[in-house]
Parts: structure tokens; sequence; C-alpha cells
């Protein structure tokens, strides 16, 4: 056998033992959240529209400061990460829940382009508040609600379930 055809030969069985071992083994199971079920005191949801859908991430924060990370495709949900807040960072969130005034801020804000808006909502004490921006737009910048009371609340949520980084 020359060595050209040798070789592809090679490469075609090496590809198919790829692809069964990939088939036989399932990926691992991601963790489910460990935050119990029920209303959340903040959910935050960062999303950016696009032609194949809205991708993002969702974070939602319990009452005793158990949080759960979603990753978001269109109506779909996958769980990224969980932890648990200690009561210092809890306090400094209710802080600023409480300074947002989140009831009092306009239902939704900003001009939506044209194509492909990102999407910043926080939900908390009963309300959803929404703001629109162009995309690629960041939390911390999205602060078409007047005085970007939404996107400090949303980032600092954000940031304090961020995973730790590496070292």
């Amino acid at each position: 056998m020359r060595p050209v055809v040798r070789a592809r030969c090679l490469t075609a069985v090496v590809a198919i033992v790829t692809a069964a071992l990939a088939l036989a083994y399932p990926a691992p199971a991601r963790p489910e959240s460990p935050c119990p079920a029920g209303a959340p005191l903040i959910m935050v949801e960062h999303v950016q529209s696009g032609f194949a859908g809205r991708t993002g991430e969702r974070t939602s924060l319990g009452e005793g400061g158990c949080y759960s990370v979603d990753w978001l495709f269109n109506d779909k949900a996958e769980h990224l990460r969980s932890g648990q807040l200690g009561p210092d960072t809890m306090a400094a969130l209710r802080g600023a829940l409480a300074a947002s005034d989140l009831p009092s801020l306009p239902e939704k804000a900003g001009v939506p382009p044209a194509i492909n808006p990102a999407t910043l909502s926080v939900t908390g004490r009963g309300v959803t508040r929404t703001v629109v921006a162009p995309a690629g737009t960041a939390i911390k910048d999205m602060t078409a609600d007047g005085n970007g009371a939404l996107a400090g609340l949303g980032g600092l949520v954000v940031d304090f379930t961020a995973p730790a980084p590496a070292p």
C-alpha cells in the first residue's frame, strides 16, 4: 500500500473511532442548582439578540444568598454554576436593591437598535425593569434608565456571582 493511501486510511479510522467514543460516552451532566425553588430575591438577565436567536446569562439570587447562573439560548437554559454568598455580600446586595428603588424605575428604557439589541432585565420586589441597548453593550454601560440604577444593580449581582479567577 502506498504511504499516501495508508495515511488517509489511518486518518479515517481515527475519525471513526473518535466519533464512536464520543457517542458511547455522553458528556458529564452539569450539576443542578442547589437553590430551593421559589421566587428569587433578585434575577438578572443579560441577553443579546442575533440572527440565531437570543443568548446570554440569567443569574438568580435567593433570599438566603444561594445563587444559580444559567446560560440561555432562546427558550432553553443550561445550568452553569451555583454557590452561596456570605452575609456581608448579601447585606451589600440588599442595600443596593433598596437604594435602586426598582419599582420607581421606568418599566422599559433605551431605544432598541434596528438590529441585534442587547437587553438587561432585572426582576425583584415583584417588578421587572428592562434596559435595551445596541449590540454588545456591557451591563455597566446600560444606563438608559437615566441614573444607571438598573445597570449598577445588575452589574453588582453578576460581579458577586462570577466564577473565581484562576490562580
